[in-house]
């Protein structure tokens, strides 16, 4: 397919999502346009029946004051008469009052007794309820006046005596209709309890006293308010909001012509398309232009690519007119020369990579095996034998070098992508080494290699974890290419203002070509297999990157008298540190521990350590059961996992800092998530320590210890 076709469709590509997305837009507006219109009406429609309501309530409480006269209780019936004159005179909407005795003859008529004649069904509704009620509009045969009946009960000894009833003007609800702003062609109807209308600004005389249109009718029925699309009496089809009293019966309804809104969609709906059709001409215009200006020129810089690839050397083509052609081949010309070099890159990453993987699957499978041969004896032999003893120390053992094995492979990705972030105190780095020093002491690893300390106090300011792990992976190093029988020495002392820290060992020392990319990721002192421990040749690499993040910088030499290697480390060093100022790490035992972790097998065994160690251990597979549990019984220190089923760490975290009782508690993140940015989010949860996947024991019965 040639670039003019490609262009047209790119062309194309562009205009339909965005015709797409505009007629969404439009369809949405007209939508929202019509909602608003709906809106509206539907409140003039509220606004209308509140109104309805209101004047209602005024003639009935008028009334009702007027059936509470107090002729009434003396039964003088033609004083009454002059009450209701005067009723008359004052309501200038009233057609005339009557008083109705219970069988239905009227007492009392303010015009004759040849008006509306009382609904006996009405006057048995006001005797059985004893309240006022509206009666339906009707005609009145003496004043040829449409009206509706009001009756209100007069009750004297909790019986009705009288009800006195008041035949009230239509003309009042055609004012109420006639000063609501109602939009060119709206409609605005009054209906009776009957469905029958009372009032209507459309042909008004015409249709009082007739049923409503179907469809409202049918609407009434279904719900005492909402919207319908339906026609009126004419069989104009109409939007119709509409309400129904629950006081009075009576309805209320708007009806706003379809056409005018549809009309307005159909506008909006062409010029929509007037304008994607247009869009899409002008752009198959343009593609067109624009290809004419490329195609030649890139036709030409192909033959360009074509020689560049075969190694020959080619002339920019001078007749391209875009800045970008020229570049491209000016691109074109340099990659000739760098493909070579690229090609040379290439097959030494791939035998870094294959190296890797093939001292990596020596690195795993080594522990694996010695693991599995151990779970094998703890499974034959007796919990108690000797066996059992030997087989559970290899299982620490290899686990801890595995352990070891992934931090560094975690880490010197982060360290890589600066993501690690350092928790810095003051701290005494002699002491620290002595620290490190001491516990590979207890756990064997020096018993076939001779160790010689000279340390001196020097003060830093680190990471004491990370600084840790500069220490023993030097001395992890040492140890691998030193033979058994040969020292070890180790040195702290402070020159020149700053820390030294050296790790001098006795052996094979390190070849001149390998000392300059020594510190580089993956790179070994000898070939996978040719050493026993030879490691991932990541281990130095760690060390370079933690050390310069302290500020620092690391470097390698040969031991020309003792045929070995040195390792030198220096940092700032700051100011020593009082002595009653130096923080003290206690370990305290029998606290109240709450694990709150997913994976059964680590929660286990944390909760069996901690027990161990002599502390009340609580668990949770949750963060709702852990909440729960925190709730009945605050611990002293609560260990959570972040990646949680229900709801992650950060957020039982919130939650236990919001709680009044347990806001004190002592929070810590155990979280396979390491990142910098992890750890500010813990902290700003509420965690005290944060602490990444997998941990030691040790570190965790320091960081409890260190805990207030």
């Amino acid at each position: 397919m040639k670039l003019r076709s490609h262009l047209i469709l790119l062309a194309f590509g562009t205009i339909v999502p965005v015709a797409i997305f505009a007629a969404g837009a439009a369809a949405w507006l007209v939508d929202k346009e019509r909602e608003t219109v709906l809106a509206a009406a539907e409140q003039r429609s509220q606004t209308l029946l509140t109104a309805l309501e209101a004047e209602l309530r005024g003639h009935v409480a008028a009334l009702e004051g007027l059936a509470a006269h107090p002729s009434l209780e003396d039964g003088d019936v033609p004083y009454f008469r002059r009450a209701i004159a005067n009723a008359i005179t004052s309501h200038r909407d009233w057609l005339n009052v009557s008083l109705i005795l219970p069988d239905g003859r009227i007492a009392a008529d303010g015009i004759s007794a040849d008006g509306v004649q009382p609904s006996k069904a009405a006057l048995e509704t006001v005797m059985r309820m004893k309240r006022s009620q509206i009666g339906a509009v009707a005609l009145h045969p003496t004043l040829q006046k449409w009206q509706f009946p009001i009756y209100a009960p007069v009750v004297q000894a909790g019986t009705v005596r009288y009800v006195v009833a008041a035949n009230v003007s239509t003309a009042s609800i055609d004012e109420l209709i006639g000063i609501q702003k109602l939009g060119d062609g709206w409609a605005a109807v009054v209906l009776d309890r009957d469905n029958h209308f009372v009032s209507r600004n459309w042909g008004s005389a015409k249709y009082v006293g007739t049923p409503a249109a179907q469809s409202l009718q049918d609407a009434l029925r279904e719900a005492p308010s909402g919207i319908f699309r339906g026609r009126t009496v004419e069989g104009i089809d109409v939007y119709s909001p509409y309400h129904r009293s629950k006081a009075t019966g009576w309805a209320v309804a708007m009806g706003i012509p379809s056409k005018e809104i549809d009309d307005a969609s159909n506008r909006t709906a062409w010029l929509l398309l007037s304008g994607v059709l247009l869009s899409i001409s002008l752009a198959m215009a343009g593609a067109y232009v624009i290809s004419r200006r490329i195609a030649m020129p890139l036709t030409s810089l192909a033959g360009a690519a074509e020689a560049i690839g075969q190694g020959q050397m080619t002339e920019i083509p001078q007749e391209a007119q875009v800045d970008e052609i020229r570049t491209l081949a000016t691109v074109l010309q340099a990659s000739a020369r760098a493909a070579h070099e690229r090609e040379d890159a290439l097959r030494d990453a791939d035998r870094a990579k294959d190296r890797f993987l093939a001292m990596l699957s020596h690195e795993l499978r080594n522990p694996l095996a010695s693991i599995s041969a151990a779970s094998h004896v703890l499974k034959v032999a007796r919990p108690d034998s000797a066996n059992a003893v030997k087989a559970r120390l290899v299982i620490e053992r290899q686990t801890r070098h595995m352990a070891h094995l992934i931090n560094d492979l975690l880490d010197i990705s982060r360290v890589t992508m600066g993501k690690m972030a350092l928790d810095r105190e003051r701290l005494d780095l002699a002491d620290l080494v002595a620290r490190v020093i001491s516990v590979w002491r207890s756990s064997g690893r020096f018993e076939r290699h001779e160790v010689a300390l000279d340390l001196h106090k020097v003060w830093v300011h680190g990471d004491r974890v990370r600084l840790e792990q500069v220490v023993n992976n030097l001395l992890d190093n040492a140890l691998k290419f030193t033979s058994i029988g040969r020292g070890i020495r180790v040195r702290v002392a402070q020159e020149e203002g700053e820390a030294v820290l050296q790790v001098a060992d006795e052996g094979t020392g390190i070849p001149p070509a390998l000392l300059a990319e020594l510190f580089k990721p993956f790179v070994q002192g000898s070939e996978p297999g040719a050493h026993a421990a030879a490691g991932l040749g990541i281990g130095l690499s760690l060390v370079k990157g933690l050390v310069e993040m302290h500020g620092g910088m690391v470097s390698a030499a040969n031991d020309e008298k003792r045929r070995g290697a040195v390792f030198t480390v220096r940092l700032p060093a700051v100011p020593a540190q009082a002595a009653n100022d130096e923080p003290d790490s206690v370990v305290l035992g029998g606290r109240r521990i709450l694990i709150i972790e997913d994976d059964d097998d680590t929660r286990s065994m944390l909760h069996a350590a901690f027990e161990l160690g002599g502390h009340h251990v609580r668990n949770a597979r949750d963060g709702t059961t852990g909440l729960a549990i925190a709730a009945e019984s605050p611990p002293d220190v609560a260990i959570i996992d972040i990646g949680l089923p229900d709801m992650d760490g950060i957020e039982v975290a919130r939650r236990l800092r919001a709680g009044p009782r347990s806001r004190r508690i002592n929070l810590v993140a155990l979280t396979g998530f390491g990142g910098s940015e992890d750890q500010r989010r813990a902290l700003e949860a509420g965690f005290d320590v944060h602490l990444t996947k997998p941990v030691t024991q040790e570190r965790l019965k320091r960081v409890i210890g260190d805990l207030k």
